[in-house]
């Protein structure tokens, strides 16, 4: 009887052994496993950074491709020279026009403004160029406006936008009724 007590304390000893080494080791393992998950969390955000930043940088080399199409714009060189800066810029504001209608603008009312006021291109330099305001009055949506603009902007010759003025048709409030007012060039 002695032995089989001294087996049941032997047994108890190793029982409460591996029970206290059991107890040491769940909370690492809740640990590590606690660290594992954080760890998935932490790559599902590096990957969606990555992926906004991968974004980012399309838009700012989109960006980048504008401003330097922006610096390589010239000004528009007629054939012939003219005295009136309406008949000089005629051929640029057929083009112009026909990038609205192309776009599926309607083209509702054309001014002109040939004394162009407060315009720095104008003011440097008032003998090289010819210069003329052209106001739009064009109909349509804002994608269909946001095409013209993007196609104006690729547009080789220079041309500054004075103005924009939209506002929603009575009617139908999804067609737009946009005003916007362009500074032309052309040299003498």
């Amino acid at each position: 009887m002695k032995i089989l007590k001294a087996y049941y304390l032997y047994f108890l000893v190793i029982v409460l052994v591996i029970a206290f080494c059991i107890y040491q080791v769940i909370p690492k393992v809740q640990n590590v496993q606690d660290n594992i998950k954080r760890i998935a969390e932490m790559e599902t955000k590096v990957n969606d950074l990555n992926v906004k930043y991968t974004e980012v940088q399309k838009r700012q080399n989109i960006e980048n491709m504008k401003y330097a199409n922006l610096e390589q714009k010239s000004i528009f060189q007629p054939k012939y020279t003219y005295s009136n800066s309406l008949l000089a810029l005629n051929g640029m504001l057929e083009e112009v026009t026909n990038m609205a209608l192309k776009n599926q603008l309607k083209l509702r009312k054309i001014d002109y403004i040939e004394n162009l006021t407060n315009d720095v291109i104008v003011e440097n330099d008032p003998d090289a160029y010819n210069a003329c305001g052209v106001k739009l009055s064009l109909i349509g949506s804002y994608f269909e406006f946001q095409k013209f603009l993007n196609e104006l902007f690729i547009y080789p010759y220079l041309v500054n936008i004075s103005t924009i003025d939209i506002s929603p048709y009575q009617k139908d409030k999804r067609v737009l009724i946009i005003d916007v007012t362009l500074h032309m060039y052309a040299k003498k």
